[in-house]
């Protein structure tokens, strides 16, 4: 279209201005920013099998996300290794919008058998990795992926469970040998 400054697109990808948020810009992007100023499918991948909402929701972009899946988006796309949007995602109130509003599938597992709670967990998104347990019920972390710091704090609430037992134990037990003579 003669007369558009696209200047500010040019040093510019898709998954740039999207990762920024600007939804002016991903719009005209998308209208004119392909090759000889063609127009670019929503869905469009770079080298990585990245698309412009995964560039959205990693850098937690909300309303650029929502605006993505509401012109198009595929909410379940998945980039080279197998991980949608919502494996990339970090916040709570993404999660809702992308399952909730746009039917993303929380149990999707990537090309290494990891579902987006496992790469919450992984980033230690405490508040998104309870949320996603409404969804996966069953998710346990693998124990040899834990940290050391997690592996001690599991010992000792065990061993805090097993003392506690043993002294209620004790107690009941000292009744049964009181000097009553």
């Amino acid at each position: 279209m003669p007369g558009l400054d696209l200047s500010d697109l040019s040093e510019s990808t898709l998954w740039v201005v999207a990762g920024e948020g600007n939804i002016e810009k991903i719009k005209r992007y998308l209208e004119y920013g392909g090759q000889n100023n063609s127009k670019l499918d929503i869905n469009s991948k770079d080298e990585f099998g990245y698309t412009a909402l995964h560039a959205a929701v990693s850098y937690s972009r909300l309303e650029a996300a929502r605006w993505l899946l509401e012109h198009g988006a595929d909410v379940n796309i998945t980039d080279d290794d197998g991980d949608t949007p919502l494996h990339s995602c970090e916040s709570v109130a993404m999660a809702k919008m992308l399952i909730e509003e746009f039917n993303a599938d929380p149990l999707k597992k990537n090309d290494e058998g990891k579902m987006p709670i496992d790469n919450a967990y992984e980033e230690d998104y405490d508040d998104l990795v309870e949320y996603l347990k409404n969804y996966c019920k069953d998710f346990n972390p693998d124990p040899k992926e834990l940290s050391d710091d997690e592996v001690l704090n599991i010992m000792l609430g065990e061993f805090e469970k097993a003392n506690e037992n043993f002294n209620n134990n004790s107690k009941d037990n000292d009744s049964d040998y009181s000097d009553d003579d």
